[in-house]
């Protein structure tokens, strides 16, 4: 569309004005398809301001949020590495790939060239990309080439790099779009030489200036949020470097600070939300006298009435004035200082409603109050709650409780169009959100766009929104025959429906289609249970009046509910249909099951052979023996036994079925006829025969056939009745797939409609309590009931197949039959003088029928027939509807069969079908071959039951030489050689059809064709043949079940919201008579949740102008804790408006609290890795009071003076590309998604930069990026970085696993089970994508387990690895990827480089902490003999750090690395940032290093090394995964602290000790290969779901999960804390960790400065620190 509209745009040198609104128009749904974001600067430079009108606002904020960035960067990488490796100068302005009939790319950059190579040497347009072309050159997700078609006249493609809009593309597009089978893509190129640009820079060398590198700017980003925590500071963590040394005491002085109340330092704020009703102010007044949860009042009138005086004792008095004034001062011993106690906050939730309702802006009250909550908290606690909203509110509570809605339940929800996304996650992702909208906006304009003016829109979104059934519900309306289901009416009305005669239980149309199952089932049904007959029933009542009273289940002795069900004994699929009658029958619903039983190859063994027993002979001798796959002969005879058996009899049967089929997986295995036998023999033994009888006898009745006549019966049954082995039936109705999603939804619908039609017969006299002899057959009468079962019966809606109706080519062979009782319009005897004429003026329900028939079989042949007389015969008598009809020949052999042509002629000639009917049975029956137009005429003459003017008619059609061959009614993919569609929907036809086929068909559709001809406008064509008409009819019947295929699970919010009171300050709603996709949201106002969604809210309503509806669901605040959302200030980046620096791309605080220290997180996308990269101040430590130099305003690097703004920048470095992977089962050639295995948990697989198509020529500037990882047990969840691009996931090179599996392809709902290299993944936008990777055992490895079990030698496998066993599947070294196990001499060198180095891992958040990182790093270089590399998680790192870090390695000659890694979703998360920092320091190791990194040692940041870490390393730790020091205890005087001594722990440790966190050593490759990852995380989820566990997560957690996980514990030397070491122990110590004393608070400054200095020390730590500082700048 971008390239459409700039090929309109560049034809002139201006566009005129309707040229510039269509391109705009164009450049929209651009934007809309997901095209990249190519045209940002088209639409501003190239359309003009003055002569285009301005972008919509969905465009652009789809530009501002830089939505399509990651698109247009991905872009830039792929033309970045084409140049590269096909020898292009990146400078270039534009070039072009072109693929060849050789295969071979060629990439220029000359225009002249690229058009050469597609003529080739003979001058034409090459055909050489050919079937090849998208392997050659593939296109991109989404991705749509220009021009833009359907792709089959195209021989060549070309995949063009440059800029849209400049002089070089406009000369480009011209060439390209005039070149005949070529289509072009078109990508943004970008600037691909920044790279070089900035290496230059760097060396201060000159740039080309014609470079657009020159003028690159950085990307300001929006979709993201930004917490300011407020912090818990327990004990000091200020960095006096930042403080100035102004804050050198205890956190005693902030908190004194903290007294200051909110209406002293703000004292506005309690007026702002004033109420200005003198009611409400009298009520708030009453309510002031609730004092620090003392209701005073009350208090007062307890003591007057027990007291003689009626004066107050003063006392009293002194205790309120006491109270109130440490109200206003606030709760002295809440470190929260402002906020309001405890029990002021319950309500809060409703009092911020309340404040909004009485808004004149709701929404932005509710963004500012969420987004400064801890500044508003204490006034919104004054606030006073109207009765009339409590009440409301509890009344909703009430319903969600008591499940009266679907989908509402007091959560955060938003619903766009029916289609629902929570928001209980960690991450927020806006443009998800976004896309949901933009995905349900095009919906609606594809569907306004592809259908007639005046479609009823609002109909078609309620059909969306609930489905199939609704259409079906609004099509039998519109027919007339609707029976009032809603109603519960408990008395017999003598009405016009009760008197009616009817002939039938089924009644009118609106009644479901039944097939006969019961008549024909003699000897081949067998019942199980029987209410009538079974004595279990007897005491039940035959009352059947008592239907006329529910009271519960009908549990009335008649068989009400008949339910047959077709078994395969060897198929997993009747399970959900036995279940459901066990459920019925334990309600006391009187259900009747019978079972007929064939395995689907004996019936097709049947058919084949025509009929007859051949199939069940077999030899006796194999008949009697065990040892031999069973039969489904084997599994009846066995059930019949039972069955009849009177010491076991039909609930043993049903009990032995139900046992087969959870015993066995018929996918997987076979079983044997020992492992039936098994399962019998045992339930037999509860009916009192011995195993040894039991298999003797079922021995005998296979020898003897016993049971072989009743099984043959069943297979006869099955086959006449066409039933579908695993279907079900109720009453002769199917019942939905066993494996349907909404099985249990459909079933109960079915009996419930069941249910009230058996009310409606008793109030009709039908049924009494002895009559008729069997309802059974009462209910299988009627016209809907058939005799068999036909296959699109039971199709779930996207089972079906719709296609669409070819051009005008027809106009003139339609047939169309009128109405009830009406003639062909096409006869113009004297008979159809008084055929009715369609009134347009009317609304009419059309029907369009449309055949393609294989004339050269019979099944073709039959399937005509039966179509023809189904039109002339049973459609005509019974139908209301306007049936408009064309045949015609196959698809396959139309073009080239003379007998097809001629026959096809005679059915669209402008005869009626009764006479087509006629001709073609004379032609068929004739024993002349007609194969020409002459042999036809011959037969033709001899019919004596035609006429003259028939005769004439069919030869001149068949004469018709000039409309041969005629054009395709239908085109599709694969499509049968018959078929019929009914309103576009696909019936194949191809095995036959006979007339009540075609009439289930035709049943199945008509109500859809009453529902969509009532959403359409009438015809106003004054014809009888508007085939405009038509073709609207079946594109919108297409279009609408195509889109429904697509909105299964939609759920009705304004249905939940009927049920709710929607009280004036829970609920709010605009734009409701605006068009576009309808949002509903409900949202907990005193949630994270309403803080980031509040700004997306008021972009909906304002700038989107959507519909949009709110409602409220505050939740009472409970418990001992102040919520975290409370204790947050808040800002979501995402606005209309300039996206340059201070507009809407910064998040902005102004105001805070100055009683806080507060921590700063960012809140992105979980695909997102964002870390800092820009700031001065402690963004762990801000602090705005007055006085304070740590926040709240940045001190100027170059001058020293303070500002009052504190600024901190944040850089997306790459985007998290993330997925599942699973290992496929079973054998064969495909088997579905749906049946894959576990997860292959510790499969190392990498992710690697794609090469370019075609190139040649390999630089330093292009070498390959790789990143590895494992795959989790925890959901085969795997997690890697990439930037965007196209990337190859591959298991990796030389690992164990690559010896075991390979990646399989993945196609539909199959997975295909070839073997390929890699699985390409694209990272192009920000939207949440999981990949799914599956992968499958090479033969022979079946049973070789990827990982080491705990039994496994550790140190013996390691000396295998190095030797001969290496690579056999025992070994370590097998199981390390190629890298990690050497190779060649580079490698070698490398790896052993690696093994003389040291790994030391740490973390650390604020400039505290980072301070003593530094001096951790500098002791640790200082004190070990060895090569030191540092690993540090980057995530909460300040850019001024990582400067330093980098300058102290390149200074002192160590090494150091950052890693990160996202928490993921799935993981129970933290939201306390010191608490997510020490899951991130165990939860992950297995996947946070690479993985040939073998052995790491974590040191805490506050430590200082005095002990050589090569020990350490040194240590055998005993094939334990990782090694930590026990907790010291020898300080006397706290051991009264450690809780691990007594209690639980004490009783769940036992002997094991209890480690400390602050330093162990990990054996990374013991680590990975037993899963210990795995463990400690499932570990985790279980206990962290209680929020009282894990107090100190990094600690708890490996020390509970001893008995999983082995601890070897170090020597005690290795960690010294003063808190719990003696002073005598201190000499020995290798480590000093500062550990907090719990006995008293000293800032960690002072105890470093203390503890670690004299003789002890080669450097005290004041003249570490002072080495340290001199590496930051």
């Amino acid at each position: 569309d971008a390239n459409r509209a700039a090929d309109a745009l560049l034809s002139g040198t201006k566009p005129g004005e309707e040229e510039a609104k269509e391109s705009a128009a164009a450049l929209e749904r651009a934007a809309a398809d997901d095209a990249p974001e190519t045209c940002s600067n088209f639409v501003e430079q190239t359309c003009g301001a003055d002569e285009a009108p301005a972008p919509s606002p969905a465009l652009r904020l789809h530009l501002d949020m830089r939505i399509s960035s990651p698109y247009c960067e991905g872009h830039r990488s792929l033309a970045r590495r084409a140049a590269l490796e096909h020898g292009l100068d990146v400078q270039t302005q534009i070039f072009g790939l072109v693929a060849r009939n050789r295969g071979d790319v060629v990439a220029s950059a000359d225009i002249d060239s690229v058009a050469a190579a597609l003529r080739g040497d003979g001058g034409k347009e090459t055909s050489a990309v050919g079937d090849g072309k998208e392997n050659v050159l593939p296109l991109l997700p989404k991705e749509i080439p220009y021009p833009r078609g359907d792709g089959k006249d195209v021989v060549a493609r070309v995949i063009v790099y440059g800029h849209v809009g400049s002089s070089a593309w406009n000369q480009w597009h011209g060439i390209l779009k005039e070149m005949e089978g070529v289509e072009y893509v078109f990508r943004h190129m970008g600037a691909i030489d920044y790279e070089e640009f900035v290496a230059a820079t760097d060396r201060k060398e000159a740039y080309p200036s014609t470079s657009l590198s020159n003028l690159a700017t950085r990307t300001y980003l929006q979709g993201y949020g930004v917490r300011l925590d407020i912090k818990n500071v327990e004990y000091k963590t200020i960095n006096e470097d930042d403080d100035n040394e102004q804050q050198q005491d205890t956190d005693a002085d902030a908190d004194g600070a903290a007294q200051k109340s909110n209406e002293e330092t703000n004292p506005d704020e309690t007026e702002k939300f004033q109420s200005e009703d003198d009611e409400k102010e009298k009520l708030e007044e009453e309510s002031s006298t609730f004092v620090s949860g003392i209701d005073l009042q009350l208090l007062s009138q307890r003591v007057k009435q027990k007291s003689e005086s009626p004066r107050l004792p003063a006392g009293l008095n002194n205790v309120k004035r006491h109270l109130a004034l440490l109200a206003e001062e606030g709760d002295g011993t809440d470190d929260d200082g402002r906020l309001p106690p405890l029990w002021k906050l319950r309500s809060l939730g409703l009092q911020l409603c309340m404040t909004m309702g009485s808004s004149s802006d709701p929404l932005v009250t509710l963004r500012d109050l969420t987004w400064d909550l801890p500044t508003y908290a204490r006034a919104l606690s004054d606030v006073y709650v109207s009765e009339k909203t409590t009440k409301a509110w509890q009344h909703n509570i009430q319903a969600y409780r008591s499940r009266k809605t679907d989908r509402i339940d007091g959560r955060n929800l938003l619903v766009v169009n029916g289609r629902a996304r929570s928001f209980e996650y960690a991450s927020f992702d806006a443009f998800s959100v976004l896309q949901m909208i933009r995905n349900e906006t095009a919906k609606e304009d594809h569907i306004i766009r592809s259908l007639p003016p005046g479609v009823q829109m609002d109909k078609i979104k309620k059909i969306l929104l609930e489905g199939d059934k609704k259409m079906l519900q609004m099509g039998n309306e519109l027919m007339g025959k609707k029976e009032d289901t809603e109603k519960d009416d408990q008395d017999y009305q003598d009405d016009k429906d009760d008197k009616k005669d009817d002939d039938s239980f089924s009644g009118g149309e609106d009644a479901p289609i039944r097939i006969d199952v019961g008549r024909g089932g003699k000897g081949a049904i067998h019942y199980i249970v029987d209410i009538e007959k079974d004595p279990q029933f007897s005491q039940w009542p035959t009352n059947v009046e008592m239907l006329l009273y529910p009271q519960g289940p009908p549990r009335i002795r008649r068989n009400l509910f008949n339910m047959l069900i077709a078994v395969d004994p060897f198929k997993n699929d009747v399970d959900n249909h036995l279940q459901l009658v066990y459920s019925l029958l334990t309600s006391g619903y009187p259900v009747r099951l019978g079972i007929v039983m064939a395995s689907a190859a004996d019936l097709e063994a049947y058919v084949a052979e025509g009929g007859g027993d051949a199939f069940l002979k077999r030899d006796e001798k194999t008949t009697a023996t065990f040892d031999r796959p069973a039969t489904a002969m084997d599994l009846f005879a066995m059930f019949m036994h039972i069955n009849q058996h009177k010491g076991a009899g039909r609930a043993f049967a049903f009990s032995f079925l139900m046992n087969v089929f959870r015993s066995f997986d018929f996918d997987l295995e076979h079983p044997t006829m020992e492992q039936f036998v098994e399962l019998y023999s045992k339930l037999m033994e509860h009916a009192g025969v011995s195993i040894a009888d039991s298999e003797e006898n079922i021995r005998k009745i296979l020898q003897k056939g016993t049971y072989h006549g009743d099984y043959l019966k069943g297979v006869k049954f099955h086959a006449a009745k066409r039933l579908p082995t695993g279907s079900a039936y109720m009453n002769g109705v199917p019942l939905p797939n066993g494996e349907d999603e909404v099985y249990e939804e459909k079933t109960v619908q079915i009996i419930q409609e069941e249910q009230v039609r058996m009310v409606k017969m008793v109030k009709q006299g039908r049924i009494t309590r002895e009559t008729p002899k069997s309802i059974y057959s009462e209910t299988l009468k009627g016209k809907r009931v058939y005799k068999k079962f036909y296959p699109g019966m039971n199709e779930r809606i996207d089972q079906r197949k719709y296609v669409p109706i070819l051009g005008t080519e027809h106009d003139g062979r339609w047939g169309l039959i009128q109405g009830k009782g009406g003639k062909d319009k096409n006869q113009d005897d004297e008979k159809d003088k008084g055929t009715k004429v369609p009134q347009w003026n009317k609304k009419r329900t059309t029907v369009v029928v449309t055949g393609s028939f294989d004339f050269d079989s019979e099944a073709g042949l039959n399937a005509t027939d039966a179509v023809l007389l189904a039109l002339c015969s049973t459609l005509q008598e019974d139908g209301d509807e306007d049936i408009y009809y064309l045949l015609q020949g196959s698809v396959k052999n139309r073009r080239s069969s003379k007998t097809s042509k001629i026959f096809e002629r005679v059915l669209q000639s402008s005869l009626p079908p009764y006479t087509k009917l006629t001709a073609l049975r004379a032609l068929r029956a004739s024993s002349t071959k007609v194969d020409s137009a002459q042999t036809f005429v011959e037969v033709l003459q001899s019919l004596i039951v035609l006429g003259s003017e028939d005769k004439l008619t069919m030869i001149n059609a068949v004469k018709d030489k000039k409309d041969v061959p005629l054009p395709s009614l239908i085109s599709g993919d694969a499509l049968p050689d018959s078929f019929i569609t009914i309103n576009g929907r696909l019936f194949d036809v191809s095995s036959g059809l006979d007339l009540e086929d075609f009439v289930i068909m035709y049943d199945l559709e008509v109500p859809y064709a009453y529902a969509i001809s009532d959403l359409l406008p009438s015809p106003v064509a004054n014809t009888d043949k508007n085939l405009d008409h038509v073709r609207a009819i079946v594109r919108a019947t297409t279009l609408i079940n195509t889109q429904l295929i697509s909105s299964a699970g939609l759920v009705d919010m304004d249905a939940d919201l009927s049920q709710l009171e929607l009280d004036q300050n829970l609920y709010f709603s605009w734009n409701q008579m605006a068009s576009g996709p309808k949002v509903t949201v409900t949202l907990d106002p005193f949630s994270h949740t309403a803080q980031r969604l509040a700004s997306l809210l008021v972009i909906f309503r304002d700038v989107l102008r959507l519909p949009l509806k709110l409602l409220m669901v505050p939740t009472s605040i409970a418990g001992k804790d102040v919520p975290t959302v409370l204790k947050s200030y808040y800002r979501f980046v995402a606005a209309l408006g300039s996206a340059l620096p201070g507009g809407p791309n910064e998040a902005r605080f102004t105001s805070l609290a100055r009683v806080h220290t507060l921590t700063m997180q960012p809140d992105v996308p979980e695909q997102w890795n964002v870390q800092q990269s820009a700031t001065i101040s402690d963004t762990d430590n801000l602090i705005c009071g007055e006085g304070t130099m740590s926040g709240c305003g940045d001190v100027s690097p170059i001058t020293g003076i303070k500002t009052n703004v504190t600024t901190v920048e944040y850089a997306l470095k790459n985007l998290i590309v993330m997925g599942q992977c699973f290992e496929a089962t079973g054998s064969g050639k495909a088997v579905p998604i749906g049946r894959t295995g576990s997860p292959p948990n510790g499969l190392q697989l990498t992710l690697t930069e794609a090469a370019a198509p075609g190139g040649t020529v390999t630089t330093s500037t292009c070498k390959p990026r790789n990143s590895g990882t494992l795959v989790m047990k925890n959901l085969g969840y795997w997690q890697l970085r990439a930037d965007p691009g196209m990337w190859n996931l591959e298991i990796a090179e030389g690992s164990r696993g690559s010896e075991l599996f390979h990646i399989t392809n993945v196609s539909n709902d199959l997975i295909e089970l070839v073997p390929v290299l890699n699985q390409q993944v694209a990272v192009l936008d920000f939207e949440h994508t999981v990949e799914i990777v599956t992968v499958q055992r090479k033969v022979g490895t079946e049973n070789v387990p990827l990982l080491l079990s705990d039994d496994d030698d550790v140190n013996n496998t390691l000396t295998k690895a190095n030797g001969e066993e290496k690579g056999k599947g025992g070994g370590l070294a097998s199981w390390l990827p190629a890298w990690a196990t050497g190779g060649s001499k580079e490698v070698d060198a490398a790896i052993k480089k690696e093994d003389d180095t040291i790994h030391v891992f740490s973390l650390a958040t604020g400039h505290l902490y980072e301070r003593f990182l530094r001096i951790m790093m500098l002791s640790v270089f200082k004190r070990t003999s060895s090569r030191v590399k540092f690993w540090l998680f980057e995530n909460y790192l300040s850019p001024t750090f990582k400067d330093s870090a980098n300058r102290m390695a390149a200074d002192l000659g160590f090494e150091v690395q950052f890693v990160t890694y996202k928490w993921p979703e799935w993981l129970q998360n933290q939201t306390e940032k010191q608490r997510i920092i020490w899951g991130y320091k165990i939860l992950f190791l297995d996947v946070l290093f690479p993985l040939d990194l073998k052995k790491i040692i974590y040191v805490d940041a506050d430590q200082v090394v005095r002990g050589d870490l090569q020990e350490l390393w040194d240590f055998d730790l005993e094939g334990a995964p990782y090694g930590y020091v026990p907790f010291c205890g020898s300080r006397e005087e706290t051991l009264g602290y450690q809780f691990w001594r007594q209690g639980f722990w004490k009783n769940h440790l036992g002997s094991m000790p209890y480690h400390i966190s602050a330093l162990y050593v990990v054996d990374l490759r013991v680590f990975r290969a037993k899963a210990v990852g795995d463990a400690l995380r499932s570990t985790y989820e279980m206990l962290s779901k209680d929020k009282n566990s894990l107090a100190n997560l990094d600690q708890d957690l490996p020390n509970y999960a001893q008995h999983r996980v082995r601890i070897k514990s170090l020597p005690q030397e290795w960690l010294w804390c003063e808190s719990w070491c003696s002073d005598e122990s201190k000499a020995e110590s290798k480590t000093i960790d500062l550990c907090n004393n719990p006995m008293h608070k000293e800032p960690k400054l002072d105890m470093a400065k203390r503890v670690i200095s004299g003789e002890l020390f080669e450097e005290s730590w004041i003249e570490l620190d002072e080495e340290a500082r001199t590496y930051v700048t």
